[in-house]
């Protein structure tokens, strides 16, 4: 590997949409856990550091092997930004000049796989970008709302394409984010310099934010489970 990465895993305690959503059983594991397990599962023996207001979270974190972060309160808030807490990982975790790159995983994205997090590793070190973003290949209409009627933004409403029509366009599915440290310092976004993406299925690219959502990934894990035993 030409990098040193440091995997990092939000997860606050409070949760808005779903009751502590970050701890809630997910078939039966933690969802924090299911993606800290799942990290572990790679080649290579990358750190794996959580940050969390939550003192359960943190001490699942350490019994697992991942470095437990207590995240500041100011940053636990329902409004606070991914970028400040990863801004706080680095400006203050001791061991993070050991460190090029961060992969920030988000433990919402349950379907996510150890072989997407090393397919993302591989594309960030062959394009030689600056930052990759996990996506999946689809097109989606959409439109604005204004006083004065609905606008399309990324279509043209007397011209509707038919979706198998619609080439080289991906959807941002929030699972895996890998940027160079020193980038991000510079730009304050983890879709800083040059970006590339890696591109997943969409039946791993859900992110839980609604009982729907939580409802619809565990049956697909649940499927997947099945399917290999």
């Amino acid at each position: 590997m030409k990098n040193k990465y440091l995997i990092v895993i939000p997860a606050r305690a409070g949760s808005k949409g779903i009751k502590d959503k970050n701890i809630k059983k997910f078939n039966g594991i933690p969802l924090i856990l299911k993606t800290i397990l799942e990290a572990k599962k790679i080649s290579e023996n990358f750190d794996i550091l959580v940050s969390s207001d939550g003192e359960n979270i943190l001490s699942l974190a350490s019994k697992n092997e991942a470095i437990p972060f207590k995240r500041s309160s100011y940053l636990a808030l329902d409004d606070s930004s991914s970028e400040d807490v990863l801004l706080e990982v680095i400006n203050k975790f001791s061991n993070i000049k050991n460190y090029d790159s961060i992969i920030f995983l988000q433990c919402t994205s349950p379907l996510t796989t150890y072989r997407d997090i090393e397919g993302a590793v591989k594309v960030f070190e062959d394009s030689k970008s600056d930052s990759i973003f996990s996506c999946y290949e689809g097109f989606k209409p959409i439109w604005s709302i204004s006083p004065d009627g609905v606008k399309p933004l990324n279509h043209q409403k007397n011209k509707r394409s038919m979706r198998q029509s619609i080439n080289n366009q991906v959807i941002e599915n929030g699972a895996i984010y890998i940027f160079n440290i020193n980038i991000f310092l510079k730009e304050k976004t983890r879709l800083c310099g040059k970006n590339s993406v890696y591109i997943m299925p969409e039946n791993r690219s859900i992110d839980i934010d609604t009982d729907l959502d939580w409802f619809i990934a565990e049956q697909i894990d649940k499927n997947r489970n099945e399917s290999k035993s």
